[in-house]
């Protein structure tokens, strides 16, 4: 394990500063990848001084300070730069960076939401607070509102259990059966917020997931790379089924009697 952490260590500085050497400044003013340099800096810097420097002092018997646990912590998070190397991560990389650049659209979204929950449950706690006070529902009845729709915080946390956790009947068909015209309230709700305002959300993050994976030109040169070698591949079975003698040459003979299958032609 040690040997592990010096060699991806070395590694990941190496990388650094081959990237340094060749775009110097650059490297921190990317058009769209400076946030992202400058943690992958840090993160180089954290580890080596994890590594050569925190760890020969806590084998020599210095104090552990909680500055030195913050930083191994977040050394931690050196291991994403594996995200960076390897293929299989592109589309790790593009769903974190579009985490990223939906932040400000999440909490606008969930401030719209939570402004309508808000409305919501507090009409509904102040329409059933009557029917809380009656005396001639029976007690299970009255436990029920009061435990889902009793106080304002309940009624709250209710509505939003509608938005989101897709068991609304549970919460909205008591009232209807209580009073009908509150079908009308929740028919308007579900359509309104369940329905229509999940789903324009949902369209939003995934138009920031497109821009995203358009935005990332490593992704980019990753598929074209895959589509040329795909593309090189069925060019080259497509000479060996053409060179009928087996000889790993194609003469003219066998190109044209080639080109003139059907199949080929069909093909192209």
């Amino acid at each position: 394990l040690t040997f592990l952490q010096h060699f991806f260590c070395i590694f990941f500085l190496m990388e650094l500063l081959v990237r340094l050497v060749v775009l110097r400044f650059d490297y921190f003013y990317s058009t769209h990848l400076e946030l992202f340099n400058i943690f992958n800096v840090t993160l180089v810097a954290l580890a080596c001084i994890d590594l050569y420097i925190l760890t020969p002092l806590a084998s020599g018997g210095e104090p552990d300070w909680t500055i030195v646990r913050i930083l191994r912590l977040a050394c931690m998070f050196r291991a994403f730069q594996v995200v960076r190397i390897f293929d299989i991560f592109g589309h790790l990389r593009v769903l974190f960076a579009t985490v990223v650049a939906s932040v400000m659209a999440l909490f606008w979204s969930m401030t719209l939401l939570f402004i309508v929950m808000l409305a919501s449950g507090l009409t509904l706690c102040q329409l059933l607070s009557a029917y809380i006070s009656l005396e001639t529902l029976d007690e299970m009845t009255v436990a029920w509102l009061y435990k889902y729709y009793g106080t304002a915080g309940r009624s709250v946390w209710t509505m939003f259990e509608i938005s989101f956790s897709g068991g609304w009947p549970n919460f909205a068909r008591p009232l209807v059966e209580l009073n009908a015209s509150f079908a009308c309230f929740f028919a308007v709700y579900i359509a309104g917020v369940v329905f229509a305002m999940t789903k324009i959300i949902t369209a939003l993050f995934l138009k920031e997931t497109f821009k995203a994976a358009q935005n990332d030109t490593e992704l980019m040169i990753q598929e074209k790379m895959k589509e040329k070698q795909a593309a090189a591949k069925k060019l080259l079975d497509a000479f060996v089924a053409a060179d009928v003698s087996g000889d790993g040459l194609l003469t003219l003979d066998e190109f044209e009697s080639f080109m003139a299958s059907p199949r080929v032609k069909c093909y192209l």
